[in-house]
């Protein structure tokens, strides 16, 4: 595991490559780019958060009979740097969610509880929550997200409806054939405004509200977020 000043150092360095400027020598990116690899593999690794996080929530979705699908993940490499150029001020070692895991529940209710039970649980640990169902973002993501700090580095936690993560994947699925960043708000206007309105179109539906006649119009064109998701829990 790299110490806080190697990654420090190395998360300027590669802010300021990725942002064009010739400060450094390759020899000097190659060595930073190791350290960031090297500290992000580190996060999946027990002691490591990344792990306490995923099996936490495995176990407060049975506690609460909550049938969650959870899963980990790192955040790529690219994403990572990219974000530090975003955000000039954010520091590698303190960005929050290198590492994260995810629960997907069949309906709001059932993520209500799990939230509840994450604050039960880890109450101490939790350090920031967005939640973007009651906010949801400009291009119509919405989930709850908690980021959690045990000892070292923290996990954002996501906790979505399968509707929700339905949505994401057509966004991710998008993203990759467009080759554009419309998770970010970036792309074709008329892409991310048909994104936005599945998006308002899932959210309905998980509060059991009927759909306009605009949303079922734009569900019925294809790209439908809720098709194949059944109502029930697992």
């Amino acid at each position: 595991m790299p110490t806080r000043s190697q990654v420090r150092k190395a998360g300027t360095i590669l802010r300021e490559y990725g942002a064009g400027h010739a400060l450094f020598d390759q020899d000097e990116v190659q060595d930073a780019l190791a350290v960031l690899v090297a500290y992000r593999a580190a996060l999946s690794r027990p002691p490591f958060a990344l792990t306490r996080a995923s099996m936490g929530l495995r176990s407060m979705a049975s506690t609460v009979g909550v049938g969650a699908k959870v899963s980990q993940r790192l955040k790529r490499v690219d994403r990572i740097i990219e974000k530090l150029g975003r955000f000039p001020q954010m520091q590698l070692e303190t960005m929050e969610d290198i590492g994260g895991c995810r629960a997907v529940v069949a309906s709001l209710d059932d993520l209500a509880a799990l939230r509840d039970r994450i604050h039960t649980v880890w109450g101490a640990a939790i350090t920031r929550e967005r939640d973007y169902i009651a906010k949801p973002k400009l291009t119509g993501y919405r989930a709850v997200h908690i980021v959690v700090a045990f000892d070292g580095p923290t996990v954002e936690v996501q906790l979505r409806t399968r509707r929700q993560q339905a949505w994401a994947r057509t966004v991710e699925a998008a993203e990759t054939s467009s080759r554009t960043h419309l998770k970010d708000g970036i792309g074709d206007p008329a892409t991310l405004r048909f994104l936005r309105d599945l998006g308002d179109a899932a959210s309905m539906l998980d509060r059991g509200e009927p759909l306009p006649e605009r949303l079922r119009e734009i569900v019925q064109a294809g790209a439908d977020p809720t098709s194949g998701i059944p109502s029930e829990k697992p």
